[in-house]
Protein backbone atom coordinates (compact mmCIF):
# COMPACT_ATOMS: atom_id res chain seq x y z
CA UNK A 1 0.00 0.00 0.00
CA UNK A 2 2.93 2.58 0.40
CA UNK A 3 4.60 1.67 -2.74
CA UNK A 4 1.05 2.81 -4.10
CA UNK A 5 0.92 5.65 -2.47
CA UNK A 6 4.37 6.63 -3.75
CA UNK A 7 3.92 6.27 -7.06
CA UNK A 8 0.91 7.88 -7.31
CA UNK A 9 2.62 11.28 -5.19
CA UNK A 10 6.14 10.88 -8.44
CA UNK A 11 3.24 10.54 -10.55
CA UNK A 12 1.38 13.91 -9.88
CA UNK A 13 4.44 15.44 -9.04
CA UNK A 14 6.03 15.59 -12.59
CA UNK A 15 5.44 17.93 -14.96
CA UNK A 16 3.04 17.61 -17.82
CA UNK A 17 4.65 18.10 -21.66
CA UNK A 18 3.83 21.27 -22.97
CA UNK A 19 0.79 21.56 -24.21
CA UNK A 20 1.01 21.79 -28.54
CA UNK A 21 -0.68 25.39 -29.87
CA UNK A 22 -2.08 24.52 -33.62
CA UNK A 23 -1.85 27.48 -35.34
CA UNK A 24 -4.71 29.52 -36.09
CA UNK A 25 -6.62 29.56 -39.43
CA UNK A 26 -7.14 33.62 -40.22
CA UNK A 27 -9.04 32.85 -42.89
CA UNK A 28 -11.64 30.21 -41.13
CA UNK A 29 -11.43 32.74 -38.29
CA UNK A 30 -12.35 35.37 -40.21
CA UNK A 31 -15.40 33.62 -42.49
CA UNK A 32 -16.92 32.63 -38.98
CA UNK A 33 -16.80 36.31 -37.63
CA UNK A 34 -18.69 37.59 -40.57
CA UNK A 35 -20.97 34.98 -40.03
CA UNK A 36 -21.69 36.46 -36.39
CA UNK A 37 -21.40 39.31 -37.69
CA UNK A 38 -18.50 41.04 -36.80
CA UNK A 39 -17.19 42.65 -40.39
CA UNK A 40 -14.66 44.67 -38.49
CA UNK A 41 -13.00 41.75 -36.25
CA UNK A 42 -12.83 39.81 -39.71
CA UNK A 43 -10.76 42.33 -41.55
CA UNK A 44 -8.31 42.69 -38.45
CA UNK A 45 -8.34 38.42 -38.71
CA UNK A 46 -7.43 38.78 -42.65
CA UNK A 47 -4.50 41.46 -42.10
CA UNK A 48 -2.61 39.41 -39.52
CA UNK A 49 -2.41 36.74 -42.77
CA UNK A 50 -0.40 37.43 -45.77
CA UNK A 51 -2.48 36.49 -48.55
CA UNK A 52 0.72 35.20 -50.62
CA UNK A 53 1.46 32.50 -48.10
CA UNK A 54 1.76 28.82 -48.93
CA UNK A 55 -1.90 27.22 -48.14
CA UNK A 56 -4.23 30.29 -48.77
CA UNK A 57 -6.15 30.37 -50.85
CA UNK A 58 -6.57 34.01 -52.60
CA UNK A 59 -9.88 33.56 -54.06
CA UNK A 60 -11.35 33.06 -50.59
CA UNK A 61 -9.14 35.66 -48.97
CA UNK A 62 -10.01 38.44 -51.13
CA UNK A 63 -14.00 37.16 -51.12
CA UNK A 64 -14.20 37.28 -48.15
CA UNK A 65 -12.54 40.89 -47.59
CA UNK A 66 -14.84 42.33 -50.08
CA UNK A 67 -17.42 40.56 -48.13
CA UNK A 68 -16.95 42.29 -45.06
CA UNK A 69 -15.98 45.49 -46.65
CA UNK A 70 -19.33 45.38 -48.24
CA UNK A 71 -21.32 44.67 -45.21
CA UNK A 72 -18.98 47.97 -43.62
CA UNK A 73 -20.33 50.25 -46.14
CA UNK A 74 -17.02 51.07 -48.34
CA UNK A 75 -18.25 49.68 -51.56
CA UNK A 76 -14.99 50.91 -53.17
CA UNK A 77 -12.83 48.53 -51.30
CA UNK A 78 -15.08 46.23 -51.72
CA UNK A 79 -15.12 46.15 -55.54
CA UNK A 80 -11.57 46.21 -55.42
CA UNK A 81 -10.86 43.06 -53.24
CA UNK A 82 -13.83 40.69 -54.87
CA UNK A 83 -12.21 41.60 -58.98
CA UNK A 84 -9.00 40.33 -57.28
CA UNK A 85 -10.76 37.23 -56.55
CA UNK A 86 -12.33 37.15 -59.42
CA UNK A 87 -9.09 37.61 -61.48
CA UNK A 88 -7.41 34.79 -58.66
CA UNK A 89 -9.51 32.80 -60.04
CA UNK A 90 -9.19 33.20 -63.50
CA UNK A 91 -5.88 32.30 -63.29
CA UNK A 92 -6.19 29.24 -62.22
CA UNK A 93 -8.53 28.40 -64.56
CA UNK A 94 -12.03 28.24 -62.78
CA UNK A 95 -15.11 29.30 -63.32
CA UNK A 96 -15.63 32.00 -60.78
CA UNK A 97 -18.71 31.13 -58.59
CA UNK A 98 -22.17 32.93 -59.52
CA UNK A 99 -21.75 34.11 -55.56
CA UNK A 100 -18.72 36.30 -56.40
CA UNK A 101 -20.66 38.15 -59.30
CA UNK A 102 -23.57 39.20 -57.36
CA UNK A 103 -21.35 40.70 -54.39
CA UNK A 104 -19.24 42.60 -56.75
CA UNK A 105 -22.66 44.14 -58.09
CA UNK A 106 -23.55 44.95 -55.09
CA UNK A 107 -20.98 46.91 -54.93
CA UNK A 108 -21.02 48.24 -58.37
CA UNK A 109 -24.51 49.40 -57.63
CA UNK A 110 -23.81 50.90 -54.57
CA UNK A 111 -21.18 52.89 -56.52
CA UNK A 112 -23.39 54.03 -59.13
CA UNK A 113 -22.11 52.13 -61.74
CA UNK A 114 -25.18 50.74 -63.34
CA UNK A 115 -23.57 49.19 -66.92
CA UNK A 116 -21.35 47.05 -64.40
CA UNK A 117 -23.76 46.53 -62.00
CA UNK A 118 -25.47 45.01 -65.42
CA UNK A 119 -22.42 43.24 -66.63
CA UNK A 120 -21.74 41.33 -63.58
CA UNK A 121 -25.23 40.18 -62.92
CA UNK A 122 -25.30 38.62 -66.64
CA UNK A 123 -22.96 36.25 -65.42
CA UNK A 124 -25.50 35.09 -62.47
CA UNK A 125 -28.63 35.54 -64.79
CA UNK A 126 -29.28 31.46 -63.30
CA UNK A 127 -28.99 32.67 -59.26
CA UNK A 128 -30.84 35.74 -59.77
CA UNK A 129 -34.86 34.19 -59.22
CA UNK A 130 -33.90 33.11 -55.57
CA UNK A 131 -32.24 36.90 -54.98
CA UNK A 132 -35.17 39.23 -55.27
CA UNK A 133 -33.33 42.26 -53.77
CA UNK A 134 -30.92 41.55 -56.58
CA UNK A 135 -33.80 41.63 -58.95
CA UNK A 136 -34.53 44.86 -57.57
CA UNK A 137 -31.30 45.78 -58.33
CA UNK A 138 -31.46 45.25 -61.43
CA UNK A 139 -34.15 46.77 -63.17
CA UNK A 140 -33.37 50.09 -61.07
CA UNK A 141 -29.75 49.82 -63.03
CA UNK A 142 -31.35 48.54 -66.50
CA UNK A 143 -33.93 51.98 -66.06
CA UNK A 144 -30.58 54.11 -64.82
CA UNK A 145 -29.01 53.63 -68.10
CA UNK A 146 -32.49 54.27 -70.33
CA UNK A 147 -33.40 51.26 -70.74
CA UNK A 148 -36.73 51.26 -69.45
CA UNK A 149 -38.93 48.57 -71.40
CA UNK A 150 -35.89 46.36 -69.63
CA UNK A 151 -36.15 47.11 -66.52
CA UNK A 152 -39.97 47.33 -66.77
CA UNK A 153 -40.00 43.98 -68.23
CA UNK A 154 -37.62 42.85 -65.13
CA UNK A 155 -39.47 44.11 -62.28
CA UNK A 156 -42.69 42.22 -63.80
CA UNK A 157 -40.55 38.61 -64.29
CA UNK A 158 -39.68 39.76 -60.46
CA UNK A 159 -43.03 40.25 -59.24
CA UNK A 160 -43.80 37.02 -61.00
CA UNK A 161 -41.45 35.05 -58.69
CA UNK A 162 -41.85 36.64 -55.71
CA UNK A 163 -45.93 38.13 -55.74
CA UNK A 164 -45.69 38.77 -51.76
CA UNK A 165 -42.68 41.06 -52.04
CA UNK A 166 -44.24 45.23 -51.78
CA UNK A 167 -40.83 46.22 -53.61
CA UNK A 168 -41.44 45.32 -56.96
CA UNK A 169 -45.04 47.64 -57.73
CA UNK A 170 -43.94 49.71 -55.22
CA UNK A 171 -40.64 50.36 -57.71
CA UNK A 172 -43.32 50.08 -60.75
CA UNK A 173 -45.42 53.34 -59.24
CA UNK A 174 -42.30 55.15 -58.28
CA UNK A 175 -41.74 54.85 -62.25
CA UNK A 176 -44.58 55.74 -63.49
CA UNK A 177 -44.53 58.68 -60.89
CA UNK A 178 -41.44 59.84 -62.36
CA UNK A 179 -42.78 59.96 -66.15
CA UNK A 180 -45.65 61.79 -65.13
CA UNK A 181 -48.14 58.75 -65.99
CA UNK A 182 -50.30 59.40 -62.96
CA UNK A 183 -53.41 57.49 -64.13
CA UNK A 184 -51.25 54.65 -65.18
CA UNK A 185 -49.67 54.99 -61.35
CA UNK A 186 -53.15 55.22 -59.71
CA UNK A 187 -54.23 52.11 -61.14
CA UNK A 188 -51.37 50.21 -60.07
CA UNK A 189 -51.04 51.90 -57.12
CA UNK A 190 -54.74 51.24 -56.38
CA UNK A 191 -54.50 47.56 -57.60
CA UNK A 192 -51.00 47.64 -55.01
CA UNK A 193 -52.78 48.58 -52.05
CA UNK A 194 -55.12 46.00 -52.37
CA UNK A 195 -53.35 43.04 -52.49
CA UNK A 196 -50.33 43.43 -50.57
CA UNK A 197 -49.80 44.58 -47.11
CA UNK A 198 -48.70 48.36 -47.21
CA UNK A 199 -47.83 51.42 -44.96
CA UNK A 200 -48.48 55.11 -44.92
CA UNK A 201 -45.50 55.67 -47.60
CA UNK A 202 -47.26 53.47 -50.20
CA UNK A 203 -50.99 55.35 -49.29
CA UNK A 204 -48.67 58.50 -50.05
CA UNK A 205 -47.46 57.42 -53.28
CA UNK A 206 -51.12 56.32 -54.64
CA UNK A 207 -53.01 59.09 -53.21
CA UNK A 208 -50.04 61.48 -54.84
CA UNK A 209 -50.75 59.91 -58.21
CA UNK A 210 -54.51 60.52 -57.88
CA UNK A 211 -54.28 63.63 -57.14
CA UNK A 212 -51.62 64.76 -59.98
CA UNK A 213 -54.30 62.75 -61.95
CA UNK A 214 -57.27 65.11 -61.25
CA UNK A 215 -59.15 62.04 -59.40
CA UNK A 216 -59.32 64.18 -56.42
CA UNK A 217 -62.16 62.49 -54.57
CA UNK A 218 -60.51 59.06 -54.98
CA UNK A 219 -57.73 60.63 -53.29
CA UNK A 220 -59.51 62.11 -50.52
CA UNK A 221 -61.29 58.84 -49.87
CA UNK A 222 -57.83 56.66 -49.71
CA UNK A 223 -56.12 59.46 -47.42
CA UNK A 224 -59.44 59.45 -45.12
CA UNK A 225 -58.68 55.89 -45.27
CA UNK A 226 -55.01 55.99 -44.24
CA UNK A 227 -55.79 58.74 -41.93
CA UNK A 228 -58.09 56.25 -39.79
CA UNK A 229 -54.88 53.63 -40.03
CA UNK A 230 -52.01 56.13 -39.27
CA UNK A 231 -53.52 59.07 -37.22
CA UNK A 232 -49.76 60.32 -36.00
CA UNK A 233 -48.61 60.39 -39.56
CA UNK A 234 -47.91 63.98 -40.72
CA UNK A 235 -47.27 63.60 -44.16
CA UNK A 236 -50.65 61.67 -44.58
CA UNK A 237 -52.58 64.83 -43.40
CA UNK A 238 -50.30 67.47 -45.45
CA UNK A 239 -50.89 65.91 -48.20
CA UNK A 240 -54.95 65.76 -47.90
CA UNK A 241 -54.98 69.15 -47.09
CA UNK A 242 -53.70 69.93 -50.40
CA UNK A 243 -56.18 67.38 -52.11
CA UNK A 244 -58.63 69.37 -49.72
CA UNK A 245 -57.52 72.46 -51.05
CA UNK A 246 -57.89 71.66 -54.36
CA UNK A 247 -61.44 70.84 -53.90
CA UNK A 248 -61.29 74.40 -52.86
CA UNK A 249 -62.54 73.58 -49.52
CA UNK A 250 -59.42 76.12 -47.74
CA UNK A 251 -60.66 75.98 -44.03
CA UNK A 252 -60.92 72.20 -44.28
CA UNK A 253 -57.13 72.13 -45.75
CA UNK A 254 -56.13 74.84 -42.80
CA UNK A 255 -57.61 72.41 -40.08
CA UNK A 256 -55.68 69.45 -41.68
CA UNK A 257 -52.31 71.16 -41.48
CA UNK A 258 -52.92 72.57 -37.94
CA UNK A 259 -53.34 68.82 -36.74
CA UNK A 260 -50.51 67.84 -39.33
CA UNK A 261 -48.31 70.89 -37.53
CA UNK A 262 -48.98 69.44 -34.06
CA UNK A 263 -46.45 66.11 -35.14
CA UNK A 264 -44.43 68.32 -37.45
CA UNK A 265 -44.01 71.99 -36.37
CA UNK A 266 -42.46 72.85 -39.50
CA UNK A 267 -46.00 72.72 -40.78
CA UNK A 268 -47.20 75.52 -38.60
CA UNK A 269 -46.36 78.70 -40.97
CA UNK A 270 -48.56 76.40 -43.92
CA UNK A 271 -51.41 75.89 -41.79
CA UNK A 272 -51.45 79.77 -40.31
CA UNK A 273 -51.30 80.62 -44.16
CA UNK A 274 -54.04 78.70 -44.60
CA UNK A 275 -56.19 79.95 -42.19
CA UNK A 276 -55.98 83.50 -43.78
CA UNK A 277 -56.84 82.29 -46.89
CA UNK A 278 -59.74 80.87 -45.08
CA UNK A 279 -60.72 84.53 -43.59
CA UNK A 280 -59.83 83.07 -40.25
CA UNK A 281 -56.67 85.93 -39.48
CA UNK A 282 -56.86 85.49 -35.66
CA UNK A 283 -56.25 81.65 -35.57
CA UNK A 284 -53.58 82.51 -38.50
CA UNK A 285 -52.00 84.97 -36.15
CA UNK A 286 -52.62 82.57 -33.22
CA UNK A 287 -50.45 79.49 -34.90
CA UNK A 288 -47.85 82.08 -35.89
CA UNK A 289 -46.54 82.38 -32.45
CA UNK A 290 -45.24 78.91 -32.76
CA UNK A 291 -43.32 78.90 -35.80
CA UNK A 292 -39.65 77.67 -35.20
CA UNK A 293 -38.43 79.96 -38.55
CA UNK A 294 -37.64 83.82 -37.43
CA UNK A 295 -37.41 84.97 -40.68
CA UNK A 296 -40.66 83.08 -42.07
CA UNK A 297 -42.47 83.79 -38.63
CA UNK A 298 -41.68 87.50 -38.48
CA UNK A 299 -42.85 87.75 -42.48
CA UNK A 300 -46.26 86.44 -41.86
CA UNK A 301 -46.81 88.09 -38.52
CA UNK A 302 -46.22 91.25 -40.69
CA UNK A 303 -48.80 90.69 -43.01
CA UNK A 304 -51.26 89.27 -40.64
CA UNK A 305 -50.78 92.60 -38.53
CA UNK A 306 -51.80 94.50 -41.53
CA UNK A 307 -54.74 92.82 -42.82
CA UNK A 308 -56.01 93.22 -39.40
CA UNK A 309 -55.33 96.87 -39.75
CA UNK A 310 -53.20 97.00 -36.17
CA UNK A 311 -50.35 99.22 -37.60
CA UNK A 312 -49.09 100.06 -34.87
CA UNK A 313 -47.92 96.45 -33.79
CA UNK A 314 -46.54 96.03 -37.22
CA UNK A 315 -44.56 99.48 -37.50
CA UNK A 316 -43.18 98.68 -34.21
CA UNK A 317 -41.13 95.07 -35.95
CA UNK A 318 -38.82 97.35 -37.62
CA UNK A 319 -35.92 96.68 -35.28
CA UNK A 320 -37.03 93.15 -35.40
CA UNK A 321 -37.04 92.92 -39.41
CA UNK A 322 -34.00 95.14 -39.23
CA UNK A 323 -32.11 92.57 -37.26
CA UNK A 324 -33.31 89.30 -39.64
CA UNK A 325 -32.10 91.50 -42.72
CA UNK A 326 -36.16 90.87 -43.87
CA UNK A 327 -35.49 94.88 -45.24
CA UNK A 328 -33.55 93.55 -47.88
CA UNK A 329 -37.03 92.27 -48.92
CA UNK A 330 -38.66 94.62 -51.47
CA UNK A 331 -41.82 93.03 -50.80
CA UNK A 332 -41.62 93.81 -46.54
CA UNK A 333 -39.61 97.00 -47.05
CA UNK A 334 -43.31 98.42 -48.68
CA UNK A 335 -45.44 97.29 -46.09
CA UNK A 336 -43.13 98.08 -42.87
CA UNK A 337 -43.64 101.91 -44.88
CA UNK A 338 -47.05 101.19 -45.40
CA UNK A 339 -47.39 100.40 -41.61
CA UNK A 340 -45.85 103.41 -40.67
CA UNK A 341 -47.67 105.76 -43.36
CA UNK A 342 -51.22 104.17 -41.24
CA UNK A 343 -49.51 105.65 -38.16
CA UNK A 344 -48.53 108.88 -39.08
CA UNK A 345 -44.90 108.03 -38.95
CA UNK A 346 -44.45 109.84 -42.44
CA UNK A 347 -40.20 110.50 -42.16
CA UNK A 348 -39.97 107.17 -41.34
CA UNK A 349 -42.05 106.07 -44.53
CA UNK A 350 -40.09 107.68 -46.24
CA UNK A 351 -37.01 106.26 -45.42
CA UNK A 352 -38.22 102.71 -45.81
CA UNK A 353 -39.34 103.25 -49.33
CA UNK A 354 -35.73 104.11 -50.34
CA UNK A 355 -33.92 101.43 -51.68
CA UNK A 356 -37.15 99.76 -53.43
CA UNK A 357 -35.75 98.37 -56.82
CA UNK A 358 -38.30 95.60 -57.99
CA UNK A 359 -41.02 97.06 -60.37
CA UNK A 360 -43.56 95.59 -58.79
CA UNK A 361 -42.52 96.86 -55.76
CA UNK A 362 -41.46 100.19 -56.70
CA UNK A 363 -44.91 101.18 -58.56
CA UNK A 364 -46.61 100.72 -55.52
CA UNK A 365 -43.60 103.01 -53.61
CA UNK A 366 -44.09 105.16 -55.84
CA UNK A 367 -48.48 105.69 -55.50
CA UNK A 368 -47.20 105.23 -51.65
CA UNK A 369 -44.62 108.52 -51.91
CA UNK A 370 -47.31 110.53 -53.50
CA UNK A 371 -49.55 109.22 -50.70
CA UNK A 372 -47.01 110.57 -48.10
CA UNK A 373 -46.72 114.33 -50.12
CA UNK A 374 -50.59 114.89 -49.83
CA UNK A 375 -50.39 113.81 -46.21
CA UNK A 376 -47.60 116.59 -45.39
CA UNK A 377 -49.98 119.10 -47.39
CA UNK A 378 -53.08 118.01 -45.98
CA UNK A 379 -53.60 116.37 -42.69
CA UNK A 380 -57.19 115.52 -43.36
CA UNK A 381 -55.53 113.68 -46.42
CA UNK A 382 -53.84 111.17 -44.07
CA UNK A 383 -57.40 110.07 -42.26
Amino acid sequence: MRRLLFLCALLCAAPLPAAQTAPVDAVALAALLLRDGHPQRALQALAAQDPEDTGVDPVRYRTLEGLAHLRLGDYAAAREALERALAAARERGESPRPLLYLYLAQAAYRLEDHAATLDYLSHAESALPRYPALQLIRGQSLWAVGRREAAWQALSRAERDHPDDPRFPRQRLAWLLELGLYRQAAELGTRYLQRLAQGPRDYLAVAEALRRAQALDEAAILLEEARLRYPRDAALLRLLGQVYLQRGQTLTAAELYRRAAYLRPEHLAEAAELYRRAGRPYQALFLNMGVLDQRAKMRQRLGLLLELGRFEQAAAMADGLRRLHLLQDDAVRYALAYADFKTRRLDAAEATLVGIQDPTWFRKATALRAALARCREDRLACL
